[in-house]
């Protein structure tokens, strides 16, 4: 048996004789040994590629056939430069609503540039405040260690 999954292309197996029947014992055994995985990538394209090789092969030789594509490559060639005009305005309208994002977002920018500006601020004054309070205990401590000296030594 050969197996044709994705995961195992082409890999030939030992099977039970009645494999998939009700008097199945099912025992396989890999014949071939593990494929690397680009032959499991490469192996399914190119079978693919031989199935759509092969149908050109068959439809052209069908004159009528070959008529038709002429006639139908014509109207696709008329489709072809609506439906690029069509997507030349979708992306023009998606540039667009780009630009009025990108419009938005630099005001938000703006604003959130002028709210840090103003947080910073806020810190450096907050920070001030604490050492102010520091440097004036520190000088009342100092004083007080001075003028207990000096109230010792009066009496």
């Amino acid at each position: 048996m050969t197996s044709w999954t994705s995961r195992n292309p082409s890999r030939r197996c030992w099977t039970c004789p009645y494999y998939g029947n009700a008097r199945s014992c099912d025992f396989w055994l890999w014949k071939d040994d593990s494929i690397d995985e680009r032959s499991k990538f490469v192996i399914p394209k190119l079978l693919g590629r031989i199935g759509e090789l092969e149908e050109i092969v068959e439809s052209s030789t069908n004159c009528a056939f070959c008529e038709h594509k002429i006639v139908d490559d014509k109207t696709t060639s008329t489709t072809k430069s609506v439906e690029s005009k069509i997507d030349i305005n979708k992306i023009e309208l998606q540039i667009d609503n780009f630009q009025d994002d990108l419009k938005m977002m630099k005001a938000n920018e703006k604003k959130w540039k002028i709210k840090l500006a103003k947080s910073k601020k806020r810190e450096k004054q907050l920070w001030t405040t604490p050492i102010c309070v520091c440097i004036l205990g520190v000088s009342f401590l100092f004083q007080f260690m001075f003028l207990k000296g000096a109230l010792r030594r009066l009496p």
